[in-house]
């Protein structure tokens, strides 16, 4: 989060003319970008590993849950 709040200052101070132009799908390091898949900030991003890993654990696998099914 630290890192992303960074990325926000300089590109406020370059302006639209800096590396950060929010027009620039292909800029990386825009954390406003929604369509950029490595962006963590983004809860919406159904590729994130953390958002995965919590939401989607393997049923089958977890013998806790498992055990309750039966």
């Amino acid at each position: 989060m630290l890192m992303t709040h960074r990325e926000r200052l300089p590109a406020t101070r370059l302006g639209p003319s800096g590396p950060s132009d929010p027009s620039d799908p292909s800029d990386p390091s825009d954390p406003s970008d929604p369509s950029d898949p490595s962006d963590p900030s983004d809860p919406s991003d159904p590729s994130d590993p953390s958002r995965v890993t919590r939401a989607e654990r393997p049923v089958p696998s977890d013998p806790c849950r498992a055990t309750r099914a039966e």
